[in-house]
């Protein structure tokens, strides 16, 4: 075998896991495109409207960032 056609060293991801990411996808962008409809708001004191799709990113974004944050504070802990 030559050096072009041996796979690359370290960590590779799992073809499985690029199907169910790109599953995923697609699933939120069908969700997105199928609410796009504007919705009321309220919260505490402010109220105001949005098309559902930019809600559901918006609370999709927000879980990342807030599981993204929790496993982070996670893994310090272990050190």
């Amino acid at each position: 075998m030559t050096q072009a056609s041996e796979a690359p060293k370290g960590r590779q991801v799992p073809r499985w896991k690029y199907v169910l990411a790109l599953s995923i996808a697609a699933l939120i962008i069908v969700l997105v495109v199928q609410n796009a409809e504007a919705v009321q708001i309220r919260l505490l004191f402010w109220d105001f409207e949005m098309p559902r799709a930019v809600l559901i990113v918006a609370v999709l974004g927000a879980g990342f960032l807030l599981g993204s944050m929790w496993q982070a504070r996670r893994l310090r802990r272990r050190r």
